[in-house]
């Protein structure tokens, strides 16, 4: 009976343990850019991401300001 509840405890702390450990997930960006054609000002940019494998993406542009 002794060696029996070690050995359920043990396998309730494999099972547990098991859970908590996260695993990395590659992700692939991809994204492709449209320019409008008349190129008065303001400019039209289209930015269209083609990414997954992410719940969120974050763009950062050269003013430092992210857009999502």
């Amino acid at each position: 009976m002794k060696y029996r509840s070690i050995i359920i405890a043990g396998l309730l702390i494999i099972l547990f343990s098991s859970c908590l450990h996260e695993q990395s997930v590659p992700i692939a960006s991809s994204f492709s850019i449209e320019v409008a054609e008349d190129k008065t000002s303001p400019m039209v940019v289209q930015l269209k991401n083609e990414s997954y494998g992410a719940d969120e993406y974050e763009w950062t542009f050269e003013v430092d300001s992210p857009s999502y």
